[in-house]
């Protein structure tokens, strides 16, 4: 299949529109295909967020390392963290985060389940409120700059069910829906302004 080019320098992303499906308060898989040009600094791979920098959930590579992290105000929040850099520039990674309700979240990448730990917090691990989403930087927030993406994004899939309990083979074919789907981009398109 094809994949979408993400340009930091350039500010790309795809925008989402708002969509409670995406923001489910119960069993939560997000997961992508990833080759990242650079893996300096914080990187956004999706994210969804109320306009503000507080209300959020956000799957990044932070400094060569996979991070998930959420919030409902900005004394309320969590960010887990690898515990290892995993990541290297030029190289195609299978990331995926499997989370339940405000529990600790499940972080693997190509299948193999990653030593993480709780990197900040604050207050309560209450969600945030559903809100715009993209792929590629944060979602409605426009303060996040230094956030975008750098490199090659593909196959973004939004579950509402946990995925993956274990280690696994990542799938290297297109995904299709099935009843657990919330959101499924295949970002075939290679170029442009809007995403299939």
């Amino acid at each position: 299949g094809h994949d979408l080019s993400f340009t930091r320098t350039s500010s790309q992303y795809v925008a989402i529109p708002s969509n409670a499906a995406l923001n489910p308060s119960g069993n939560f898989t997000v997961e992508a295909w990833i080759k990242p040009t650079t893996v300096a600094a914080d990187q956004v791979i999706w994210a969804m967020d109320n306009g503000t920098a507080c209300n959020y959930r956000s799957l990044d590579m932070n400094a060569g390392k996979l991070q998930y992290a959420w919030g409902s105000a900005c004394g309320n929040y969590r960010q887990y963290q690898t515990t290892s850099t995993v990541f290297t520039a030029g190289t195609w990674y299978h990331v995926a985060v499997t989370i339940n309700g405000t529990g600790a979240p499940t972080l693997y990448v190509n299948g193999v389940l990653q030593a993480a730990s709780l990197s900040l917090s604050a207050g309560s691990a209450a969600l945030p409120t559903t809100s715009a989403s993209a792929i590629g930087r944060e979602g409605a927030y426009s303060g996040g700059a230094s956030f975008y993406f750098n490199g090659q994004i593909d196959e973004v899939r939004i579950s509402n069910t946990l995925r993956y309990r274990e280690n696994f083979t990542p799938q290297t074919t297109p995904f299709a829906k099935d009843q657990f789907t919330a959101g499924l981009w295949h970002l075939d398109d290679g170029s442009g302004t809007s995403a299939a």
